[in-house]
Formats: structure tokens, sequence, C-alpha cells
């Protein structure tokens, strides 16, 4: 049995390392000991709302689920015009794959579309056969992130994948 990672909890941990009581503060706030973002002053950002968009749209690694880590990362945009940028288009957003990057720039960016395939972003788009190799890959123990950039699927839809087995 694995125990919730929040200091002095000692409850049986259920999704990403935390009990359902931290699970749930942690999708509602972005932090497991449930600090909403109005207490910490970035609701209506910039950084706080780009961050809920990554985590809908696209793969981000377990470090990013939380929007403090997230922040604690990528720190304030430099200036307007900025946006994130994966610096590597086939792995998950994270720590060590972005980069903060002006719009031309990104326009930029060569993808090598025989390596990049679209991400899914709606249940009705994946085929059925792609669910059922993420199941047999969830059950050999492989991440949610890893999942992700494996099958294309951004975050969100893995999560709706994976409640709905």
């Amino acid at each position: 049995m694995k125990i919730c990672k929040v200091e002095n909890c000692g409850r049986e941990a259920v999704a990403y390392g935390c009990c359902q009581n931290h699970r749930r503060r942690m999708k509602r706030y972005g932090d497991p000991l449930g600090v909403s973002p109005s207490r910490h002053g970035m609701s209506g950002t910039y950084e706080f709302e780009l961050w809920q968009n990554i985590r809908k749209k696209y793969p981000v690694c377990d470090h990013w689920l939380m929007f403090i880590d997230f922040y604690k990362d990528t720190g304030k945009r430099p200036a307007y015009g900025y946006h994130l940028k994966r610096i590597d288009e086939r792995e998950p957003f994270g720590p060590d794959n972005f980069k903060w990057a002006l719009k031309k720039e990104r326009a930029k960016t060569p993808i090598d579309r025989r390596q990049t395939s679209k991400v899914y972003t709606s249940l009705s788009d994946v085929p059925h056969e792609t669910i059922q190799a993420i199941y047999n890959s969830k059950l050999e123990g492989m991440s949610i992130p890893d999942l992700c950039t494996q099958y294309y699927v951004c975050t969100r839809l893995m999560l709706e994948i994976m409640r709905n087995r």
C-alpha cells in the first residue's frame, strides 16, 4: 500500500501519490494542501491561465500538475508577447522541456511530422485500438505523462480515459 506524499497524512495514496482528500484539493486548486489560487494572488494572471490551458491541451509531467511547481519552474513571463514552447515537441511539458519564446519564434520551429502527430483532445477522436493499448500499457506500470507522449493524448483526456476504464 502506498502512503500519501503529503507530510503527516498517513492515508492510502489513490492517485499521483496523494490520498483521495489531497488529490481532490490538487485537482481543484493545483495544490494538495488546498491553497486556493486567490490566496497566493495568482488567480487571473497570465501564468495561471497558461498553466490551466497547457494541462487541458498538452501532455505535462507529473511535477507540473501543481500550479506552485509550474510557477517555480517557469517564473513570470519575461514580457508581453512571450509564450511557453516545448523544446522537444515529442516530450511532455516539464521543467527540462520548455522555454519562453516569442510567437514568431514558435512558428519558425521545425516539427518533424513523421515523428510528431496531432495530440488527441477529444475522446471521440481516439481510436478504440489506441484506448486498449493505453489500458495495457497502464497495467504494465507506465506513467500518465509517458502514456500521453506515446499515444499523443492530452493529460486531461488521458485522465478521462483512465476514469472510464
